[in-house]
């Protein structure tokens, strides 16, 4: 994802590029093990859109605060959706930070 993101005006100027991991690890097992379909499990591409829609309502300073935003969100809706006693991490890279001898980006992980 291309995000507003960096501490100087102009590096938050142009869009960063970003990667997200999510992992959910849930304490029981999910009805959708069992029975294959989508409305038993919390759909990726609905969290997919959801990362999407938080992300670009403001410009960020770190990646720590981004990973927060995105945690506090999708760990609403999991448990919104029913999955109270799911556990959540977010690990977010900076894929391509502007800081000389740094290759392969910078990742940050929040497990709240």
């Amino acid at each position: 994802l291309w995000v507003h993101l960096g501490i100087t005006d102009e590096e938050k100027f142009h869009h960063q590029c970003v990667s997200f991991k999510i992992s959910m690890t849930f304490s029981r097992d999910l009805k959708a093990i069992s029975s294959d379909n989508l409305d038993d499990t919390f759909c990726y591409a609905k969290s997919t859109e959801l990362i999407k829609e938080t992300v670009h309502k403001k410009r960020y300073n770190l990646i720590e605060h981004l990973a927060g935003d995105v945690y506090k969100m999708l760990k609403t809706n999991l448990d919104k959706s029913g999955f109270v006693d799911s556990s959540l991490s977010i690990t977010v890279t900076k894929l391509s930070p502007p800081i000389h001898d740094i290759h392969g980006g910078v990742s940050f992980t929040y497990n709240g």
